[in-house]
C-alpha cells in the first residue's frame, strides 16, 4: 500500500514539474434545492381547506402535500409553528413516485391538548434543502 501511495505522489510532482496539467477528479452533480414547475398544493386533513378550524378533541391534523415536476429522491422538510411563533415539530421526508408526502401532527393526548395550544398554527413546506418556504399554510386548532 505504501508503494502505490508513493508512486502515485511521484506522477503528480512529475506531472507538475514537466507542466503537465493534472486534472481534478470530477465534482459530483449538486442536488437541486429550487423548484421545478407549479407551486404545491397543500391540503389540510380533516378538514379540506386550509383555515378551517380542528378542535383538540381530534385525533390528529393530517397535512398532505402535493408537488408537480419532483424527480426521484426529492423530499419534503414541514416546519409545524405553534401559534406562539415557535417551531413546535419539524418533520422530513421523501416524496412518493408521484411527488406526494403526508405529515401528521397529533392533537388530542399530545402536548397540544395538555397545554391548550389552540390558535392559529403554521406549516411552512420547504423542498429538498431549500432555505426558504415554498409554502406556507395555517390552520386554526380551538379548545
Amino acid at each position: 500500500m505504501r508503494s502505490l501511495f508513493s508512486a502515485g505522489c511521484l506522477f503528480v510532482l512529475a506531472a507538475c514539474q514537466n507542466g503537465v496539467a493534472v486534472m481534478p477528479p470530477p465534482e459530483a452533480p449538486v442536488l437541486s434545492t429550487g423548484w421545478a414547475g407549479e407551486p404545491p398544493a397543500v391540503e389540510v386533513f380533516p378538514e379540506s381547506e386550509p383555515g378551517e378550524k380542528l378542535r383538540l378533541a381530534d385525533s390528529a391534523v393530517l397535512l398532505h402535500t402535493r408537488w408537480q415536476g419532483t424527480n426521484t429522491g426529492d423530499h419534503q422538510r414541514v416546519e409545524l409553528v405553534a401559534p406562539n411563533g415557535q417551531v413546535y415539530e419539524t418533520v422530513t421526508g421523501r416524496l412518493d413516485d408521484k411527488g406526494q408526502a403526508d405529515v401528521r401532527l397529533m392533537l388530542a393526548g399530545s402536548f397540544i391538548e395538555e397545554f391548550q395550544l389552540h390558535g392559529t398554527w403554521k406549516a411552512r413546506v420547504y423542498y429538498n434543502s431549500a432555505e426558504a418556504p415554498v409554502k406556507e399554510t395555517t390552520f386554526e386548532v380551538v379548545p
